[in-house]
């Protein structure tokens, strides 16, 4: 920061102080539009004591009803990079709505508005939806206020039944709703049990518990024994058929069916259209169509994809490593059968592969309330336990599945199978804190730490937010009931913690130490090519204006990174964020850095040689992108790329990594022959999420302008999936009939058709344009 920017910070501030607010403003505009968003969201006066100035109500009122409304200051700000911030702070800030402000925004800069409006999901947080859909724009933007009022009518329409619903649980116990709920989830994954079901069935679970634990808190701190839910447990299995019993069931069931129906309506409508800018509205006749560019959509599915290519690099790693050590008798796994065998063995690979992971990110401890604890503290216990229930209860459920009609029958066979060894198999976890540490410490001879509930536990918090929920299963296992711990086992078998425990330690605040010790690392990894690499240290990082971490360069190229140690982002919406906020940032502290050091040579000389700007991010969203000649690289695939000998200059480097030769050269190691079968099996599971690389769009209707038709038609095409689930294919077809001659413009109507015909093996139909 100059001298002169930091002076006309400390008069803008005074100024503030005086309640000034006008006159601050206008001084603190010195700095210009870009420094101004920064500092006067984060005004840091002390350490100890940051401020933001959109968050004091009468600063917001002189803000935008005044100041911004100038016309020269109107076209400073929404002409600049940081429009979108500004707009951030009005919508999730301001206690006011300033109508000529919105007026003058919908006419001057509709698309900087609209922008804003959906990435802010304005139209679902206002009351008021009319005034929105009132802003005067141009006949290209109306058909995006027509899916405003659809999507707020129908959001308010599905959660206005939630709500009803959640009363019903008023008068149940918190066991009963526990083991209702966990019924629930067993006889969905009956029905259909894969990956992409278990990930939504967490979404559901993790809504429904933070929804109904916050509406009755009480019902939280309830003091409830290990026994009690036990014997509800029983008690429910036996009288389930009973009349007392289906209404209990009933009640769980509607309600969590209903958020099932909102987090689709959510994932497949809300967040596409908010978070993904690629898309656009179009509409034909009465319907509205969202429209997306292949590539855009691709590139979506290969990011996710990312996520399982990186886990299989450290899983093959670990596997050499566990092989070593047991060649060389520096490991012994041992088992009472062959079974327990391959899991003790599948469960060593899987703690090798994290911690792998875990020391890349430059994290070798936890310090949790000023104590340092070892990560494999922290992981062994975990993976432990998540393999005991694994073991006792998932492997044996599955050989009642096959036969039975459902889960509950399914179960109580599995039940009677265990009352003959004496050996109990809930499909959940529930105990008490102590119980579940000394069953930890006496299978790890005392080692289990206490933190691992406070890392890993989750209590409702006091208010709810649909649109900003809190907790999630695969995060946090344990859901805490007054002095217990609860886990359906449909999610804490399931989680091998490789991005689990990660993520929690990424969401901590981490000591700086860290990151600079995975800037070091990275800085290290670079060294071992021979080439000139600097990792900046904390003082010179004082004396430069921007921001750069690590400098590599050969004869001819110079390559600038800035390292991010970001949280992994699983959602459109997680993304969005990430791109705005992190990358963004990242990018105008790099170009900053270059425009500094071209001037400036007390740092670093960067003399003539071709400059390259990298953000490397620890996250794996938007990879390869370009931000204002800035291309983000993902950390973790740039130190896969660097153990490459036949990469020898940094131009080399830098062609290999921004052409995403990784993807490609983990496509062609499919086809590697000396890969051993098991091997190939796993990639080419991973394969199939980027068989997307052929060309598809996202292009869909979403509704039509007649919202109860819209509704109709997703009760009609429910009711399809219902039947179809329900194997009763005849009557899903007589259905398919009648809905697609309504509906002859909806694509999800014969993509259902196929699958119903290839369920009835008729193959032979599906060539016909015409079966009806």
């Amino acid at each position: 920061m100059t001298d002169k920017s930091k002076d006309i910070k400390q008069i803008a501030r005074s100024l503030f102080d005086n309640g000034e607010f006008f006159p601050a403003f206008n001084t603190l505009l010195g700095v210009g539009v870009e420094d101004f968003v920064t500092y006067a969201q984060k005004d840091v006066k002390q350490k100890k004591n940051r401020a933001n100035w959109f968050r004091v109500p009468q600063a917001n009122s002189v803000f935008w009803n005044l100041f911004i409304l100038q016309d020269d200051v109107f076209q400073l700000f929404f002409t600049s990079p940081v429009a979108d911030q500004l707009l951030y702070n009005y919508f999730t800030f301001s206690d006011i709505v300033s109508e000529e402000f919105e007026k003058k925004l919908s006419q001057l800069f509709p698309d900087v508005f609209i922008r804003a409006i959906r990435t802010n999901m304005v139209f679902l947080k206002r009351d008021n939806i009319s005034s929105l859909c009132q802003c005067e724009f141009d006949s290209s933007c109306v058909t995006h206020q027509k899916v405003w009022r659809f999507i707020h009518e129908n959001e308010r329409f599905i959660w206005n039944d939630i709500q009803k619903e959640l009363k019903g649980m008023s008068h149940l116990t918190t066991q009963q709703i526990l083991i209702n709920c966990m019924i629930w989830l067993e006889e969905f994954r009956f029905k259909k049990n894969n990956t992409e079901v278990l990930k939504q069935l967490g979404s559901v679970y993790g809504l429904f518990m933070e929804l109904v634990f916050t509406q009755y808190p009480l019902k939280a701190k309830a003091i409830v024994s290990e026994n009690e839910v036990k014997s509800e447990f029983e008690k429910i299995l036996i009288t389930f058929k009973s009349d007392n019993q289906k209404q209990n069931y009933g009640l769980v069931s509607g309600l969590m069916s209903l958020l099932l129906e909102w987090i689709n309506f959510a994932d497949t409508v809300i967040h596409p259209y908010c978070f993904d800018l690629n898309i656009q509205t179009l509409q034909q006749g009465e319907q509205i169509f969202f429209k997306s560019n292949p590539e855009a959509f691709n590139d979506w599915i290969i990011d996710g994809a990312r996520y399982n290519i990186n886990q299989l690099r450290y899983v093959f790693a670990a596997l050499d490593d566990v092989e070593t050590l047991e060649l060389n008798g520096y490991l012994n796994i041992t088992a009472k059968s062959e079974i327990d065998m391959l899991l003790n063995r599948e469960k060593e690979v899987f703690r090798v592969s994290s911690l792998k992971l875990m020391s890349d990110l430059g994290i070798e401890y936890f310090k949790i309330n000023g104590e340092l604890i070892e990560t494999d503290k922290i992981l062994y216990p975990l993976l432990n336990y998540s393999y005991n229930r694994k073991s006792r209860y998932e492997f044996g459920i599955k050989r009642h599945i096959e036969p039975a009609k459902s889960w509950i029958d399914a179960y109580m066979n599995f039940y009677i199978e265990s009352l003959c060894i004496d050996s109990a198999r809930e499909p959940f976890v529930f105990m008490s804190s102590a119980d579940y540490l000394a069953l930890n410490n006496k299978a790890m001879h005392g080692n289990c730490p206490t933190e691992i509930i406070n890392l890993f536990g989750y209590v409702p918090r006091l208010k709810f937010d649909r649109f900003n929920l809190d907790y999630d299963v695969w995060l946090k296992p344990f859901f805490i009931i007054g002095d217990c711990l609860f886990s359906p086992l449909a999610f804490f078998a399931n989680n091998i913690w490789f991005y689990s425990l990660a993520q929690n330690a990424l969401l901590m605040n981490r000591h700086k130490d860290e990151t600079r010790q995975m800037e070091h690392f990275l800085g290290s990894k670079f060294n071992r090519k021979s080439w000139k690499v600097k990792v900046i240290s904390d003082e010179e990082s004082q004396l430069i204006d921007g921001d750069v971490d690590v400098f590599i360069e050969d004869n001819q190229n110079l390559l600038l990174v800035q390292l991010k140690r970001s949280s992994f982002k699983l959602d459109l919406k997680q993304a969005y964020f990430e791109s705005r906020l992190s990358d963004q940032k990242a990018t105008e502290q790099l170009n900053k850095s270059v425009a500094f050091f071209s001037n400036n040579k007390e740092v670093y000389d960067i003399g003539n040689k071709r400059v390259t700007k990298w953000i490397v991010s620890t996250s794996f969203e938007n990879i390869g992108k370009e931000f204002q000649g800035c291309k983000k690289i993902n950390y973790f695939e740039l130190l896969n790329v660097l153990n490459n000998p036949d990469i020898i200059s940094v131009k080399e480097l830098i062609d290999f990594m921004e052409s995403d030769k990784s993807i490609k050269l983990f496509v062609l190691n499919i086809h590697n022959q000396d890969l051993s079968a098991d091997e190939r099996e796993v990639f080419l599971g991973i394969k199939q999420s980027l068989d997307i690389f052929e060309p598809k769009g996202y292009f869909f209707s979403p509704f039509t302008e007649d919202v109860g038709l819209t509704r109709t038609r997703a009760e009609q095409y429910n009711a399809i999936l219902e039947k179809n689930d329900k194997e009763e294919y005849d009557d899903a077809l007589v259905l398919l009939q009648k809905f697609i001659n309504e509906y002859p413009g909806n694509f999800d109507g014969y993509g259902t058709l196929g699958n119903v015909l290839a369920n009835k093996k008729m193959v032979n139909l599906l060539t016909v344009t015409n079966t009806f």
